[in-house]
C-alpha cells in the first residue's frame, strides 16, 4: 500500500465470473461515483418505538457529520475531482472527474472487460485504497 493510504474494508473485489481485461480504461473518459460516509450507529429495527422522526431530526441524530464531509471533499478536490450533491442525511455525496483522476484519488486501475454474452463494461478488480485522512470516514465508493 501506498504511503498515506489506507485500504477500503469490504472493498476488494476479484474479476467478474468470465470476464478478460481488454484495455484500460480511457483517462480523459469522465466518471462519476458515489462515496457513503460514517455515521452515529442506526438503531436495531427492534429497539424503534414511538412516533417516526422528521427528516430535519433523523439527519441531525443519524447523518454524518459535517466536518467528515469537508474533509472528504478537501481530500478529493486535491486528486482534481469535483464533489457535489452533499447529503449529511443520506451520508453521501457524488464526486465526477476523469478516470485518472479516479484512479489516482481510489487507487485502482479502471479497465474494459468484455465478458460471455455480455456487451463491454468499464470496471476494476483488486481493493480500493484511499488517503490516511479519509480512514474512518469513507465507508464505501460506487
Amino acid at each position: 500500500m501506498a504511503e498515506g493510504r489506507t485500504e477500503l474494508a469490504g472493498s476488494h473485489r476479484p474479476a467478474a465470473i468470465g470476464a478478460r481485461r481488454i484495455a484500460d480504461a480511457n483517462p480523459d473518459d469522465e466518471v462519476e461515483v458515489t462515496i457513503t460516509l460514517s455515521g452515529p450507529q442506526l438503531p436495531a429495527v427492534d429497539d424503534v418505538t414511538g412516533p417516526a422522526v422528521d427528516a430535519e431530526t433523523y439527519a441531525a441524530t443519524y447523518g454524518a457529520d459535517a466536518a467528515d464531509a469537508a474533509t472528504v471533499k478537501d481530500e478529493l478536490e486535491k486528486f482534481g475531482l469535483q464533489v457535489y450533491d452533499v447529503s449529511l442525511a443520506t451520508r453521501s455525496l457524488h464526486a465526477r472527474g476523469t478516470v485518472q483522476q479516479l484512479d489516482s484519488a481510489f487507487g485502482v486501475s479502471l479497465g474494459i472487460y468484455e465478458g460471455h454474452r455480455q456487451d463491454p463494461f468499464r470496471g476494476r478488480k483488486g481493493s480500493i485504497s484511499i488517503p490516511a485522512a479519509l480512514d474512518g470516514i469513507v465507508t464505501g465508493v460506487f
